[in-house]
């Protein structure tokens, strides 16, 4: 976890921590096995950024459907398709952003919280 020693950031604490989570849960959940999922914290003045970043891609076709209820790219792994569409809404009613990429090593879950 790359982060300051000490970090004190006035946030909503129990949907942030349901949020991070929800995408830490999903990060582990399609990284291959023995893979390090790294969280970077970058805070700023007015708000904090959140990067969740594991070994495992999102195929292009697959992309613009992670948020949406149901929809689940890997029908191998456990779940209903509910976690990305809630860190989702979790994410916008905290006033927030979420944003998604993927190369051919890697996807980063991105959030973005004002501080309160």
């Amino acid at each position: 976890m790359n982060c300051p020693e000490h970090i004190n950031i006035p946030l909503h604490h129990t949907a942030t921590r349901e949020l991070c989570a929800i995408l830490l849960d999903n990060s582990l959940k399609h990284s291959p096995k023995n893979s390090v999922v790294k969280i970077c914290i970058i805070p700023s003045k007015q708000n904090i950024t959140i990067h969740f970043i594991n070994d495992g891609t999102i195929s292009q076709q697959t992309l613009p459907h992670v948020f949406e209820r149901f929809f689940r790219g890997n029908q191998r792994t456990k779940g209903y398709g509910l976690g990305l569409p809630l860190a989702e809404q979790l994410t916008k009613a905290l006033g927030g952003q979420i944003s998604v990429s993927t190369s051919k090593n890697s996807t980063i879950f991105t959030i973005s919280l004002p501080i309160l």
